[in-house]
């Protein structure tokens, strides 16, 4: 292997274990909510795509219709959603995240992310400190331009 794809294979190993170690704590942190693993997916998911039909969000968690529509009754209940009727087709009923869901969803975020990144780089030296911003003051621009322009570093262009 040579040495730029050993350096790169490195950082992706490390990575890996980042994210798993980030997941953990976010799993821990949400399971002390009083939603369910499903419930929490749908209201990621509503996150991500905005006001949906019921049956697209259930397509895009990969349960029923059914399923789908039973979950957004239990987030409407919670407060965490809101259903409104489609103005172009009226059979068709929409649903979208309440305030308290939006509320929900940036707290658990910035919680888990800003939380863990503190506590993380509160255990590192000046100097371990001083080359990881120098790493990401490398990394954040290749980052973005790859948002930017919707491809992957693969190429692949992503798909919504």
């Amino acid at each position: 292997m040579r040495p730029r794809d050993a350096l790169i294979s490195e950082i992706r190993t490390c990575t890996r274990a980042i994210a798993r170690a980030a997941a953990t704590r976010a799993f821990s942190a949400w399971s002390s909510l009083d939603l369910s693993m499903p419930q929490l997916e749908a209201l990621f998911c509503l996150a991500a795509s905005g006001p949906t039909t019921v049956s697209e969000l259930a397509s895009r968690l990969g349960i029923s219709p059914p399923a789908g529509s039973h979950l957004v009754d239990q987030l409407v209940q919670a407060g965490l959603a809101r259903r409104f009727e489609d103005s172009d087709d009226r059979r068709r009923t929409r649903v979208y995240l309440a305030r308290r869901g939006e509320s929900l969803i940036a707290h658990l975020r910035e919680w888990s992310h800003q939380e863990r990144l503190r506590t993380w780089f509160s255990r590192l030296t000046q100097p371990e400190l001083d080359e990881i911003a120098s790493g990401v003051r490398v990394l954040a621009p290749a980052v973005e331009a790859g948002a930017r322009t919707g491809t992957r570093p693969s190429g692949r262009v992503m798909q919504g």
